[in-house]
């Protein structure tokens, strides 16, 4: 019973934290996710998505980790040539 409960906690916090974003865009874009997306969830790449309509706007860092990670021309190999 004992494990079961630290079990279920554990996986809670887990839970917690991927829906919170703990990423390279969550953490370098933190400060452009609140002025641009903050309606946004850290789920089905909605805040990514956000963020790839803001890229006049955002910042330099944030720009170059949105193209640097995930999905398309990032998946961390840089940019297309």
């Amino acid at each position: 019973m004992k494990n079961s409960v630290l079990i279920m906690a554990s996986f809670l916090m887990s839970l917690a934290s991927y829906a919170q974003g703990d990423g390279p865009v969550a953490s370098v874009c933190k400060t452009d996710i609140e002025r641009f997306c903050s309606d946004k969830q850290h789920v089905a790449k909605e805040v990514r998505a956000c963020l790839e309509t803001k890229k006049a706007e955002i910042s330099k860092e944030c720009l170059q980790v949105l193209e640097n990670t995930g999905p398309g021309s990032g998946m961390g190999k840089g940019r297309k040539k």
